[in-house]
């Protein structure tokens, strides 16, 4: 750790290894409770373990892809938070209007990861011919909405970012019920 760059890399680094690290514990702490309750239940953490753990290393390579193109737009301030703006005044919206959608979007986009979810959880449930689940959640998911569209917009005085966080936990709600 001779240079601030050494120090700054160590900063980022082991926090970093630390974080890989903790699966494999969270792992080795399932097999010994699990243990305790017999060999069968500990054979079938070990094998749904080996399963989960390579059906989900398949997508890893979204944080190694992630990483260096964020940190090259963050190093030239061409981060997601200028993006933004940008790409509404690219589409003609007014300042003023800008005002109200970019926290929208940004409040709206907690919701991404939940999409993403409930698009594989129909697929599943359509796979095993099962529409009516994805309606019911779907239903439910449209009933809290409005509840919190009121309560955000107008009980907390969120305004329009309210109807977007009223959006995106009922998207989380949605893909919870199917889960």
């Amino acid at each position: 750790l001779n240079t601030s760059f050494d120090k700054e890399i160590a900063k980022l680094a082991l926090p970093a290894l630390l974080t890989t690290l903790l699966d494999p514990v969270m792992t080795a702490i399932d097999a010994a409770i699990v243990g305790r309750l017999g060999t069968p239940q500990l054979a079938a953490v070990g094998a749904c373990t080996v399963l989960y753990n390579f059906s989900n290393f398949v997508f890893n390579f979204l944080l190694y892809t992630t990483t260096p193109r964020i940190a090259a737009a963050a190093s030239t301030n061409d981060s997601l938070a200028i993006a933004c703006p940008t790409l509404f005044q690219m589409m003609g919206t007014s300042p003023e209007v800008m005002a109200f959608a970019v926290p929208f979007l940004r409040v709206r986009c907690l919701s991404s990861p939940a999409i993403m979810m409930t698009y594989v959880m129909s697929g599943v449930f359509r796979g095993f011919k099962d529409t009516k689940a994805t309606l019911v959640s779907s239903t439910w998911s449209n009933v809290a909405h409005i509840l919190l569209d009121a309560v955000c917009i107008f009980g907390l005085g969120m305004g329009a970012v309210g109807a977007a966080m009223a959006t995106s936990l009922s998207l989380w709600l949605n893909w919870s019920i199917l889960f």
